[in-house]
């Protein structure tokens, strides 16, 4: 809106070249269910969804401009009743050396490849999530995937701020997408929080199974540095660990019509602690990505 706001302002700009580019295309801009309204002369005006209605009134106001898309699926727009957004021609592109697809997550032998394919939050915990309903204890026994992964991101942030070892603590965000629905994010934060709580409990126990994850998350960690830096000892992760969950750490549901989405959106956003969790749907797939 503010790039139209320009040109309706300068319209020299309307009969320049131009190239516009709609990336990820496959996502919003062909979404374009519409609605009819009427004008006070009672004309019908066709009116697309938000993403899709910006980019066709730009093409509109830039006759000029060329329009294109990059995706991975140009069959979408092939298959799409908009003819606005169908392609005259497709390039296709071979992907680089280093890039990792559908090919190398689900048929590749190596090694790495596999062990990533074999690490997944399985359906039943998945289920159980969705079901979550209050205060536990010991989560990280029934959320085992789940509590790897928050406890993987205290451990490596607390690694990098020994390392650094800055006055400032560096910020780290940790993000959840998992779920669209807005009544998921809330039991998702009540997740996290209970977790969170318990793993502060499981340390204060001396918990064989928690020490056992802390463990194996350290390992996997160390065993994953590229650098040459020094690895602090788990003793003084350790040390760090309590302080990290309970007093530097924050947890905010992202969407795009609360405050903190819209400020998102802005570019405002800002961590305001050393570790931020966000959760959220498109506005954490979207916007912080």
């Amino acid at each position: 809106e503010k790039l139209q706001d320009i040109i309706e302002k300068h319209p020299s700009i309307r009969n320049d070249l131009g190239l516009i580019i709609d990336d990820e295309s496959d996502e919003a801009s062909v979404n374009h269910k519409t609605r009819v309204e009427k004008d006070i002369l009672r004309a019908e005006k066709i009116l697309y969804k938000a993403i899709c209605q910006c980019v066709t009134d730009l093409r509109d106001i830039l006759p000029r401009a060329n329009f294109l898309i990059v995706t991975a699926t140009p069959f979408v727009h092939y298959l799409s009743d908009n003819v606005l957004f169908r392609p005259h021609s497709v390039v296709l592109l071979k992907p680089h050396n280093q890039y990792f697809g559908g090919k190398q997550l689900f048929f590749s032998n190596d090694s790495k490849n596999v062990a990533i394919r074999e690490n997944f939050v399985s359906e039943d915990e998945f289920s159980k999530i969705s079901e979550f309903s209050g205060q536990q204890n010991d989560l990280y026994r029934e959320f085992p995937k789940i509590a790897e992964a928050l406890m993987a991101f205290y451990i490596g942030g607390i690694i990098r701020h020994i390392q650094l070892n800055e006055k400032y603590l560096k910020h780290f965000s940790m993000l959840i997408h998992i779920d669209t629905h807005r009544a998921e994010h809330n039991k998702q934060e009540a997740l996290i929080t209970n977790l969170i709580a318990s793993f502060l409990e499981g340390i204060k126990k001396d918990d064989l199974e928690l020490m056992s994850l802390i463990n194996a998350v350290y390992a996997n960690l160390k065993a994953s540095q590229s650098v040459e830096l020094q690895f602090p000892s788990l003793i003084d992760v350790m040390k760090r660990l309590p302080g990290a969950l309970e007093e530097q750490s924050k947890i905010k549901i992202l969407n795009s019509d609360n405050k903190i989405g819209a400020e998102l959106y802005k570019g405002a956003i800002k961590n305001s602690v050393p570790f931020s969790i966000f959760i959220g749907a498109l506005a954490v797939e979207r916007g912080i990505t």
